[in-house]
């Protein structure tokens, strides 16, 4: 059980990964998730190489990453992998302005602190990559290395949106469902979640979707992870800054929500060491499609950047 008196969401999936579910308490809030240690290791003392934080997208849990958790760990680092504010039960606050990404960095730091992580790699898909943005431009002394998953810098996002209509093409699916917040539970998850279901691509495990959209119709879970999107409405948009942590930015070529503009432009967002990869025929999902690609030179990315 937790501290809030329900049962962990990761309790059988942190036993089978061969870890253990964790509950974090930050900035007031809940945070549940699961850390694994590498084979011998008993605690973070006895690790070697730096931790790793996992930070899912949407649609997606800590849950949806257990294939790069487990790599990750089995080459030496410690990982933690945690739901974000909207999703941890105990952590679903209503007010939009939570949901910004410099907030929910601030979310990441807390944990980080709370946890016993100093400097950390940090490893995000979609919005927690788009997170990760936020927090590296505002904290680039806490990480020792940024990988993100097909989501560009938020201002080459911005830029390409001002510069070509597509990539506001690609983001429409979104604002769909913005319009009508209220109307989000019906619109994604009527007809067997076929709507929610379709922002997986296609590529991702059946076994995994099924999993995600089952917690997706617990009780306010959706309409509580909406308000990331929602978030987007009070952004800044002339918030400049740049990335000065050394960063890998992995973007499929089949991506239909992030365009090859906003990949091409996310360079001159970075003040630091810095490869892009394109991934000829992978989707948004890039971590899953290539997975053994994106572990392989996420892993040397990370060992050169270990100091």
């Amino acid at each position: 059980m937790t501290p809030s008196g329900h049962e962990h969401t990761y309790t059988g999936l942190a036993e089978a990964l061969g870890g253990r579910a964790v509950t974090i308490s930050a900035r007031g809030l809940e945070f549940e998730g699961y850390e694994l240690l590498p084979p011998g290791a008993e605690s973070l003392a006895d690790c070697t190489k730096l931790p790793v934080v996992i930070l899912h997208g949407w649609p997606g849990f800590a849950g949806t990453w257990r294939q790069a958790a487990v790599t990750l760990s089995r080459q030496g680092h410690p990982v933690l992998s945690y739901d974000m504010r909207g999703v941890s039960p105990a952590a679903r606050t209503e007010d939009v302005h939570g949901y910004t990404g410099h907030n929910l960095g601030d979310d990441l730091l807390a944990i980080a602190d709370a946890h016993g992580y100093g400097r950390f790699h940090l490893l995000a898909h979609s919005w927690g990559a788009w997170v990760g943005w936020h927090a590296t431009g505002d904290r680039p002394d806490r990480f020792a290395s940024f990988v993100s998953l097909a989501t560009p810098h938020p201002q080459a996002t911005y830029t390409a949106a001002a510069m070509s209509s597509q990539q506001g093409r690609l983001l429409a699916p979104f604002r769909r469902v913005l319009r009508d917040p209220a109307a989000a539970r019906s619109k994604l998850l009527g007809n067997d979640a076929a709507v929610l279901r379709g922002f997986y691509d296609g590529r991702t495990p059946p076994a995994l979707v099924d999993e995600d959209v089952a917690r997706y119709l617990e009780g306010d879970t959706l309409e509580a992870s909406m308000r990331l999107h929602a978030a987007l409405a009070i952004v800044d948009r002339d918030d400049e800054y740049v990335c000065e942590v050394p960063t890998l930015f992995f973007w499929g070529s089949e991506d239909r929500f992030f365009s090859r503009l906003a990949f091409g432009l996310t360079g001159d967002y970075v003040a630091a060491d810095y490869k892009p990869v394109e991934v000829a025929g992978a989707t948004q999902w890039v971590g899953i499609d290539a997975h053994a690609f994106v572990m392989k030179t996420s892993l040397e990315w990370f060992a050169k950047h270990e100091t």
